[in-house]
């Protein structure tokens, strides 16, 4: 075990000498904003809280705020909310699901919550979204 944690610190040495502490904390923080990020993408069907998206990255809920405002200038769930919504969106091109199906499936936790929503984003509710769509 110690001849282990040797060699890791040589290597962590190494590349702090090669790339420079900057540069090592910018990919140490993209790392964990891609490990966030995906972990919305596989879970996003879920009900999750902050606390869920920091813990798939290892990180403190502060953390995981700063690093989504650092990086895009938004909060952890506005992320979800902006990922269920273009997934519903996408859902929503295809037939066979109706609205309410699309909603929970999209992890809102209601299809009126779900409409509110996408009505205040797109202007348009679902089901107007999908005519337009389907007639084009």
């Amino acid at each position: 075990e110690l001849e282990a944690r040797d060699l890791i610190s040589a290597v962590m040495l190494t590349v702090l000498r090669e790339m420079g502490e900057s540069e090592y904390a910018r990919a140490s923080s993209n790392e964990r904003m891609l490990r966030m990020m995906l972990f919305v993408k596989e879970h996003y069907q879920e009900p999750l809280r902050v606390g869920d998206i920091a813990g798939s990255a290892f990180i403190s809920e502060r953390e995981c705020m700063r690093s989504f405002s650092r990086s895009l200038g938004i909060s952890p769930l506005q992320f979800l909310l902006s990922y269920r919504l273009r997934e519903a969106e996408r859902l929503l091109r295809e037939e066979g699901m109706n609205i309410s199906e699309i909603a929970y499936r999209t992890g809102f936790e209601s299809p009126s919550h779900f409409s509110s929503l996408f009505r205040r984003r797109h202007g348009i509710t679902p089901t107007e979204y999908r005519k337009r769509i389907l007639s084009q």
